[in-house]
């Protein structure tokens, strides 16, 4: 090796040398400093699913989704966020909609109908604790300030019933007020006609009902309720 190209040799060397240190300079300031890097990243692996208590789903268009894992939750997201499963037939959302959840489970219709409708209002109704808990960090997850929860299962009369959960504990929206079980929980009950009268509601535009057994009853109330009130108009 002539001089000259060691020369060149030892020079090309030092660079790398330097842009290395430069590297682990920098990653070490960071950590010095305290600055955060937020990763943004979508499970690729389908055994993250399984991993941990929770995952956080996220949709193209921005929404975000936490669900736990080893459950139902996955499934049930799929069917909502992907599939669109609740707007079969159904046109698009107005921007100023007003969106009643009867059987919100974790959020993800009612994550879907906020921002669809981000100058609108959602009230969501869910019963179960945990699941309930789960609709409370969804929403806050995406920042909806038009989201409204409601810790009450729906049926065709309000007071104290007894709600019975899912014979699997992996599925997480099975809770049926309409099933014995096992295990069961003493849940409050609202009606259609009261979800009008306490959010002082002049129109619904989209009513989703998913509720296990109880839509007849809620239904039949509401029908009752409606001819009630245009009897004494």
């Amino acid at each position: 090796m002539t001089p000259k190209v060691k020369r060149l040799f030892i020079v090309v060397i030092a660079l790398q040398v330097v842009f290395l240190l430069g590297i682990v300079g920098y990653r070490e300031t960071i950590l010095t400093l305290g600055r955060t890097a937020v990763l943004q990243t979508v499970p690729v692996d389908p055994r993250d699913l399984v991993r941990g208590e929770f995952v956080e789903l996220r949709t193209r268009d921005g929404l975000r989704l936490r669900v736990r894992t080893g459950t139902s939750d996955f499934r049930t997201s799929r069917s909502v966020l992907v599939d669109r499963s609740y707007f079969y037939g159904a046109g698009p959302l107005p921007a100023n909609a007003v969106v009643i959840d009867a059987g919100a489970h974790m959020g993800s219709f009612s994550m879907l109908a906020a921002s669809m409708a981000p100058q609108g209002r959602v009230l969501s109704y869910e019963p179960e604790p945990s699941n309930f808990d789960l609709l409370n960090q969804n929403v806050a997850l995406n920042g909806f300030t038009h989201v409204t929860t409601f810790n009450r299962a729906v049926a065709g009369t309000e007071g104290e019933r007894t709600l019975s959960l899912s014979l699997k504990p992996s599925t997480t929206g099975g809770h049926s007020l309409h099933r014995d079980g096992d295990r069961s929980i003493t849940v409050t009950c609202t009606t259609l006609d009261a979800i009008v009268r306490d959010n002082a509601l002049d129109r619904i535009d989209f009513l989703k009902l998913d509720c296990e057994g109880a839509e007849v009853e809620f239904i039949r109330d509401a029908v009752g309720a409606a001819r009630r009130a245009a009897a004494g108009s």
